[in-house]
Formats: C-alpha cells, sequence, structure tokens
C-alpha cells in the first residue's frame, strides 16, 4: 500500500547516511502482499547513488520525502543535496556578516572574563515544502546559537516577550472581513537581526560564539555578537522592544 511504501521510504533515507552496502543492511524485508518493497528500495537506492545535484540542477521529486539533517556535516556527507546545504549555509552566513551581526576575534586576544562568554552555535536545517503538494521549495540553513548555554544575570537581563494570542488574529480577520477590506502579511528575512540591542532598557554584556562545526574558519576565531540570533533567550524581547 502507499502508507507501507512511505513508511519503508523513511526507514531508508533516515539510515542511508551510514552508506550501507547491502539492503540486509537496512534491516528491510519483503513483506507479505507486498513484493514490491525491496525491488522499488534497491531502484531508490540505484538512482538516488547515480550523482551529486548542483544547485542549477533544482530539487527533484526524489527527494520529497527527504528528512532534516541533523547537523551541518550530516547535510555535506548526503549524496544528492549536498550542494544545496552548503549554498544554504553561504548564504545565511553572508547575510549576517552583510547586516554587521558579527565581529571577529582571536581567542588569544580576549581576556579571562571575555573568554568566559564564549559559546557555542550550530547550523539548523529545515526543508520547506508546497502545502499543496509535498514538493521541496527551498533549503533553509540558520545560524543558531546554543542559548541554552546562557545564564540569566550573566549574558541576558530578561527573556520575557509578549506573543499574540490566536485569538487577536481571528479578530482582526473578522474586522477585515465585516468592513470589507483587504489583509496583507509580511515575512521577514533574518527577523531577529533587524532588531536592536540599543532599543533594550538594559545593557546586554558582551559575548561572543564559535563558528559553526563543520564552518571553514581559522582555528581559534571567534565571533562577537553584535545583533539578536536566533537562539539568544533575549531575541525575541528585543524585537519586541524595536517593533514598539
Amino acid at each position: 500500500s502507499k502508507g507501507v511504501h512511505k513508511l519503508h521510504i523513511r526507514k531508508f533515507l533516515d539510515l542511508r547516511y551510514n552508506h550501507p552496502k547491502t539492503l540486509t543492511d537496512l534491516g528491510i524485508k519483503e513483506l507479505p502482499g507486498e513484493p514490491g518493497v525491496t525491488a522499488f528500495m534497491a531502484a531508490f537506492l540505484h538512482v538516488a547513488a547515480q550523482r551529486a545535484l548542483t544547485p542549477a540542477d533544482g530539487l527533484d521529486d526524489i527527494d520529497q520525502l527527504e528528512p532534516d539533517p541533523k547537523s551541518y556535516k550530516r547535510a555535506l556527507k548526503h549524496p544528492r543535496l549536498a550542494p544545496f546545504w552548503t549554498e544554504s549555509a553561504g548564504e545565511e552566513m553572508d547575510g549576517l556578516w552583510r547586516r554587521g551581526c558579527f565581529r571577529k576575534w582571536m581567542t588569544k586576544d580576549l581576556s579571562q572574563a571575555q573568554r568566559k562568554a564564549i559559546y557555542g552555535s550550530r547550523f539548523h536545517h529545515k526543508i520547506k515544502r508546497d502545502s499543496q503538494s509535498g514538493k521541496i521549495k527551498s533549503l533553509k540553513t540558520r545560524l543558531v546559537v546554543m542559548g541554552n548555554q546562557m545564564k540569566k544575570g550573566e549574558t541576558y537581563v530578561d527573556a520575557f516577550a509578549p506573543v499574540p494570542r490566536s485569538t487577536a488574529g481571528r479578530i482582526l480577520m473578522s474586522i477585515s472581513a465585516a468592513l470589507n477590506l483587504e489583509m496583507h502579511a509580511c515575512d521577514l528575512s533574518q527577523a531577529f537581526i533587524q532588531a536592536s540591542w540599543a532599543d533594550l532598557p538594559e545593557d546586554v554584556p558582551q559575548f561572543f560564539i564559535r563558528p559553526p562545526a563543520g564552518w571553514p574558519e581559522e582555528e581559534g576565531v571567534v565571533y562577537e555578537v553584535l545583533r539578536p540570533l536566533y537562539g539568544a533567550p533575549n531575541s525575541g524581547r528585543t524585537l519586541h522592544y524595536t517593533l514598539d
């Protein structure tokens, strides 16, 4: 059945990063009444291994059920989507540097107090799909600060930010419908970095991040964070004050 095929495809996609040599390594067996499953998986593996795509090739239907990679290193090992993830990560980092989010430092040039304010970072990967067809629209990479390593009172003062209730959105749409008005929505690119810590009523202590694992950078380099980034506990609060 279609559901059984999807289940086995998902299992195949989750495990094929280990580059198994045979289908037996995947733990996939022919199901009763489903003699085509193994043959289908073999054909899928054969097509996927033919060649790596380049961004110019476009995204193929064969990658529709691809899971989001858990790390940048894993994304770069993908036999087909690695060029897309590389391009996506490059666009993310280029955008952050262009908008003045970082200042580069060498760890050896930092004071002992500054070295205690160095935190990790990682890439978060997300496959964007069309809501109707399920086809891949784009691959999105976001640099995320490991805010779980930060402590209140050291790196940030407060993390509270008001969040609109869903009822507020429904009320706005009801008013729009009643008055025959048009509603428009917008999506901010890299929304948090459009905000400024200068808009906060409190001072934000200086802190640094290590480049994400797998990103080509000189050894010993850290980035001073100059703008709110995803993952920082006070980023949502900062955006609220900037927009208020």
